[in-house]
């Protein structure tokens, strides 16, 4: 089901169990009477997720899937409510979004995720930045807990490294009120620039975290990094390329916290080095911590504050690492 009925272009494959790829199936163009059940059905899973003790949710409007595919003219050719203007063709997400958020209790338990600038799985827009900024504004209506926004650094087979865009997520920032995520492609240094600049409060990894189950720690020390292998994303295979990648070793730890004290002294010293970090893990002590311990955020003691409004942390988070590969655009 989707908002058309028109096949996705012919280059978007989908891979199946045993490994090889395929073009996607026919969609069929949701009648306008069966879109309250699909809202009605977001809605039943905030109220599982949250019975489960989750403590927020994450729409996800982006990547060409079905929100998205609303939001985007290059997809959506209906001509009822739901089509034709941008007004319209937000409509469904901002029902969503009301639905779920009500659910969760309207206490900034709610987030969602939106990609206007990208072209995944031929989710294109004739004004990618007139559909951000309307949706945007709508959005600044909400109390969310953030606003999560992809860069349109990659296409439907993916790359390596980053790719130089005009229209990267940095021409929202002063457009929306609240915290702002943003990802796709960035490393520990681009991303710890970016919320220097004040271009984000958050920066979230998918392909990293994927590959380093203790991320923020190999941030923290500036630890070397494993490598992920894409050809074991999006497989049937439940343990191998999702639970198989190692933690850094008790002794790497160690050694990692001591070059580390090293660089700090040595900064303290007047030497030019990078800003030190420090891991905001409550009552820290020696400042180190189990290589695959409990979830961090990394702060940066010299980063100025975000000229957005800030969050609700006295200080401006400068790394957020998720443990959940969302797309191959994370």
């Amino acid at each position: 089901m989707s908002s058309t009925s028109q096949r996705l272009p012919s280059d978007c494959t989908i891979r199946l169990p045993n490994g090889a790829f395929d073009t996607y199936s026919e969609p069929r163009a949701l009648e306008t009477s069966e879109i309250a059940g699909i809202v009605d059905q977001f809605r039943n899973a905030a109220c599982n997720a949250r019975r489960a003790g989750f403590d927020g949710i994450e729409i996800h409007a982006g990547h060409g899937y079905l929100l998205d595919q609303f939001l985007k003219d290059g997809i959506n050719d209906r001509t009822d409510a739901y089509g034709g203007s941008i007004e319209n063709r937000c409509r469904v997400v901002l029902e969503v979004l009301e639905a779920v958020d009500a659910e969760m209790g309207r206490e900034g338990r709610t987030a969602i995720r939106i990609s206007p600038v990208i072209d995944h799985l031929g989710a294109t827009d004739s004004d990618p930045v007139a559909l951000g900024l309307h949706l945007i504004s709508e959005l600044n209506k909400k109390k969310l807990a953030y606003l999560h926004m992809t860069e349109p650094r990659f296409n439907n087979k993916g790359a390596s490294g980053l790719m130089d865009t005009a229209d990267d997520c940095g021409i929202f920032r002063d457009a929306y009120n609240g915290v702002l995520m943003r990802s796709g492609g960035y490393t520990r240094e681009s991303g710890m620039e970016t919320i220097r600049s004040g271009g984000a409060d958050l920066i979230s990894f998918g392909r990293l975290f994927i590959s380093n189950p203790d991320l923020p720690l190999r941030f923290a020390i500036e630890s070397k990094l494993n490598e992920y292998d894409r050809s074991t994303f999006y497989t049937h295979e439940q343990y191998e390329g999702y639970l198989d990648y190692p933690c850094l070793s008790e002794k790497e730890v160690s050694e990692g916290w001591a070059a580390l004290r090293r660089r700090r002294k040595s900064a303290r010293s007047g030497r030019t080095l990078p800003g030190s970090l420090r891991l905001n893990s409550g009552a820290s002590g020696s400042g180190s911590g189990p290589s695959c311990g409990g979830q961090r955020v990394l702060y940066n003691n010299n980063m100025l504050p975000s000229p957005s409004p800030s969050p609700r942390t006295p200080h401006t988070p400068l790394l957020a690492a998720s443990p959940t590969l969302y797309s191959s655009y994370d």
